[in-house]
């Protein structure tokens, strides 16, 4: 996860940039003005986004302008206590939120390359402060990679779909966090999306997108998304169940869609993978699938 890092900004002071390896992050960020968080591709030049955080107002700015704003209530700001947000810029999407309230999201024209963020004050702000985890910094070059133990990823019934399971792992977005999971339906047992505010699973199967109630959900860690498209499986790939024709094996894969990242089945024969979305059922022939890393483990 990295070092919590806590400092504080002014206006005009220089900023600072941060070198992050993943595509979020979370903060907190206390202020009786405004705060601003700066994503950039290279260090120490403009940022190709500004999010500026007002009471009760959010806005993104490139360096064409403000393109995007919201007013919002959940937004606001306190002098005396740390408020805690989070900001991710996966792919061309770049979606600002709270727990698991999205408050505002933008789909960029094109890919990003996000490597950097900087925090600073607002002109007339004062000084705001500030709390990351960030990334440590490496002191000593070529440092050895250690293979991560335990997490295996594993799959939880749940009797109470009001709670999730120690250790669950989210898959994707549509609105809030959303958790893998797979029921049994018709013959087979699929993998689809858990949302946590229905205490609902949803599976793509046929043309509709159906509701489940008794699910297992997916928990651990040790384990990644990977690039994928059609048919091709990768090594290590976690195993989401089976079809109801001859037991095909799916894997559990996840697809960004309309500013959301909804989490689905992947089924080789079919060379794509299924998601629900709505009250229907859609595909996609490239996609991510769930594996685990340095091995040829399976899943039951």
């Amino acid at each position: 996860m990295g070092n919590l890092i806590e400092f504080k900004t002014w206006p005009r002071h220089q900023r600072l940039f941060h070198e992050v390896t993943s595509d979020g992050i979370s903060f907190w960020v206390k202020s009786h003005g405004s705060a601003v968080v700066g994503l950039a591709e290279v260090p120490n030049r403009e940022c190709s986004y500004e999010l500026t955080i007002e009471p009760n107002k959010c806005s993104l700015k490139t360096e064409g302008g403000v393109c995007c704003t919201t007013d919002d209530d959940y937004i606001f700001l306190l002098r005396h206590e740390f408020r805690k947000y989070w900001i991710s810029w996966r792919h061309n999407t770049i979606v600002f939120g709270s727990g698991n309230t999205v408050i505002l999201l933008w789909l960029c024209s094109m890919k990003n390359f996000i490597k950097y963020v900087t925090f600073c004050s607002d002109r007339d702000s004062g000084m705001t402060e500030w709390k990351c985890y960030l990334p440590p910094v490496a002191t000593i070059e070529n440092l050895p990679l250690r293979r991560l133990q335990g997490g295996k990823p594993r799959w939880v019934q749940v009797e109470d779909n009001t709670k999730l399971p120690d250790g669950a792992l989210i898959g994707g977005y549509e609105n809030e966090f959303l958790y893998i999971m797979r029921a049994p339906f018709r013959g087979s047992l699929t993998p689809g999306k858990f949302v946590p505010s229905l205490g609902l699973g949803f599976i793509a199967w046929g043309h509709e997108s159906y509701k489940c109630d008794t699910v297992e959900i997916l928990c651990g860690y040790n384990c990644t998304w990977v690039r994928s498209k059609y048919n091709e499986v990768p090594t290590g790939a976690v195993e989401g169940g089976y079809s109801e024709v001859d037991h095909e094996m799916l894997y559990v894969g996840r697809v960004s869609y309309g500013g959301h990242l909804i989490v689905g089945k992947v089924q080789p024969s079919h060379s794509c993978c299924y998601f629900a979305y709505k009250d229907m059922t859609n595909s996609e022939r490239h996609f991510e699938i769930l594996v685990v890393p340095n091995s040829n483990a399976t899943l039951s």
